[in-house]
């Protein structure tokens, strides 16, 4: 795998970054956990996700279970603020958080 600097901010990140959207809406915790396994045993450490992957933060949520300790070894690209319900708000509203 190659890797590359982020800017000036020391990260360095693969050349090929794993998309995480399919965690949680057509990938099962079991089935994210082999995904994920098996890009890090690929030496892939970017990874990209969003609040509103997998439906409301499950693509978050199953990450963390399967990376446990290894989070410390990739570079988690999150994104949020979009909307999360039918009613149009957004998570990071003051209404998602109340």
């Amino acid at each position: 795998m190659q890797y590359r600097g982020i800017g000036k901010s020391g990260l360095r990140v693969s050349v090929v970054g794993l998309g995480c959207n399919n965690f949680g809406m057509r990938l099962d915790l079991e089935g994210s956990r082999a995904v994920i396994d098996a890009a890090i045993e690929a030496g892939i450490t970017l990874f990209d996700t969003a609040d509103i992957y997998g439906g409301a933060g499950a693509s978050e949520t199953m990450m963390g279970q399967c990376l446990g300790a290894r989070r410390k070894d990739i570079v988690l690209a999150t994104k949020f603020g979009m909307q999360m319900d039918k009613e149009g708000v957004k998570r990071a509203a003051p209404a998602a958080i109340s």
